[in-house]
């Protein structure tokens, strides 16, 4: 019967042990002939472990543990045949080391003794080598041994659900991250071609016509390379790709520096807008200061050809315009209205490095800026019957620095390269002096009226494109 029942227990009234199973003989020999409450506490029932209360819920089942790990219990045991497991592999951090045991108490009047027949609580294959049992030791005429293998197997099924969740888990966040880094380069790119706030309120699910707008008072910019026709006639096109990619650069930077929007830019013709979309009472203000750094900046460009400076003339006008987003197949934010063609106008009777300005913009400048009348004969008509002035000087104002400029330009290395263009040498030697571009900033060179931020801004160059206007042929060109 104790090899039959290899976990059984045979206790006399006193609760001395007289005889123990083959399995329990193994690791813990010492208990027999001594009281079983020495080695072993009752967990259930919540009884006394006494031999009288036992008979008497001897119909109840009977679960008895360790006192102690069964390491401790046998000092001949030898532990270090016992394989240790990782703790990863153990689900249960706080796991139990005593050893369980449960049962049925039966009587035998012949012996007068308590007979505890018991099999092992196990609930994985570990359990079994921490008291250094193996699995043939099991009692064959009860499901111990299929338990414990169906426990272990769903146990290492789960281990190995939870490790290709884990995998998982680690591609969808690389996966996230990436997506993170794409949606910032496409935030980047429409950010470009419509104003950050127009463009989440389209990303909301607004309609682009609930994004279309009337502006009270704006300032509009144009600018326009002078001779810009003949230039582009002596010109190779890489070489005019260089010349507009080296223009709007430093056109770009000037931008960001004076908190103004670039609506569009075709051709030689770069058209800006200040109070709108974002609305503010300094617009004219800001677009006067960007046609200054402007003139500044152009001057250190040069025609390829003639090695002659670049002149632009600039017209500058304020008025109400209506703005919002146009197209579906390449949508842009666009400005409509009368002014709009009063300001190109305001630009195209302009004259070389001139800032052109009517008379609605001079009322909202301050007396700081100084302005001379223009009184040729026949110039009203032209510009709408408005009066117009150039805008020559500001006081205390600190013109960029050529060396600013040079830095802003970018590098042989930068340009790209078109099929069928030379090394690049020939074309701007000033781009020599900025191989490596120091963070520099015109924030000395701008008064309290216009935001300076201290580092350069990324440009991207890509976003131009050419639309044609009349007066550019550089379309044709290339």
């Amino acid at each position: 019967i104790f090899e039959m029942f290899p976990f059984c227990i045979l206790f006399q009234d006193n609760l001395n042990v007289t005889c123990i199973g083959t399995a329990l003989r193994h690791f813990i020999p010492q208990v027999v002939g001594q009281k079983l409450s020495s080695y072993f506490e009752l967990v259930k029932p919540l009884i006394e472990l006494t031999f009288e209360a036992v008979h008497s819920h001897s119909n109840n089942t009977f679960e008895l543990a360790t006192l102690e790990d069964v390491r401790n219990i046998n000092k001949d045991f030898d532990a270090t045949s016992i394989p240790e497991f990782d703790d990863e592999m153990n689900m249960d951090e706080d796991l139990d080391k005593t050893f369980h045991i449960k049962g049925r108490m039966v009587f035998i009047q012949e012996w007068h003794q308590m007979l505890f027949i018991a099999c092992p609580i196990l609930k994985e294959l570990e359990s079994l080598t921490t008291v250094g049992l193996f699995i043939n030791e099991l009692s064959m005429h009860d499901y111990s041994r299929e338990t414990l293998l169906a426990q272990s197997q769903q146990y290492i099924e789960t281990r190995i659900s939870l490790n290709s969740l884990e995998a998982k888990s680690k591609i969808l966040n690389s996966q996230l991250t990436s997506l993170d880094a794409i949606k910032k380069k496409t935030d980047s790119l429409v950010y470009q071609m419509i104003p950050k706030s127009v463009a989440t309120r389209l990303r909301n699910g607004e309609g682009s016509m609930n994004t279309c707008e009337a502006f009270e008072c704006v300032t509009m910019l144009f600018s326009d390379i002078v001779g810009f026709t003949t230039i582009c006639s002596s010109l190779r096109p890489p070489q005019v790709v260089k010349l507009l990619n080296d223009l709007y650069t430093v056109f770009d930077f000037l931008v960001d520096q004076n908190a103004v929007y670039k609506v569009e830019t075709v051709g030689d013709a770069y058209f800006i807008v200040a109070g709108c979309p974002l609305r503010g009472s300094n617009h004219a203000l800001k677009i006067c200061d960007m046609a200054f750094d402007m003139v500044d900046g152009i001057s250190i460009l040069r025609d390829f050809s003639s090695g002659k400076n670049l002149e632009m003339r600039v017209g500058c006008h304020s008025g109400p315009v209506v703005a919002g987003v146009i197209g579906n197949k390449m949508p842009r934010y666009c400005l409509f209205g009368h002014n709009v063609g009063l300001t190109e106008k305001f630009e195209s009777n302009s004259l070389p490095m001139k800032i052109h300005i009517s008379e609605n913009c001079r009322a909202l400048l301050p007396p700081q800026y100084i302005t001379v009348e223009r009184k040729e004969e026949g110039l009203s008509q032209k510009v709408g019957g408005l009066k117009s002035y150039f805008l020559t000087s500001k006081e205390n104002r600190k013109p960029i620095k050529k060396q600013t400029i040079k830095v802003l330009l970018p590098t042989d290395s930068e340009t790209p390269k078109v099929d069928g263009e030379p090394n690049g040498k020939d074309l701007d030697s000033s781009n020599e002096e900025s191989k490596e571009k120091p963070q520099l900033s015109i924030k000395d060179n701008e008064d309290n009226s216009t935001p300076s931020p201290a580092d350069f801004p990324s440009i991207d160059t890509d976003s131009q494109y050419c639309g044609g206007f009349n007066h550019s042929t550089v379309c044709n060109l290339l």
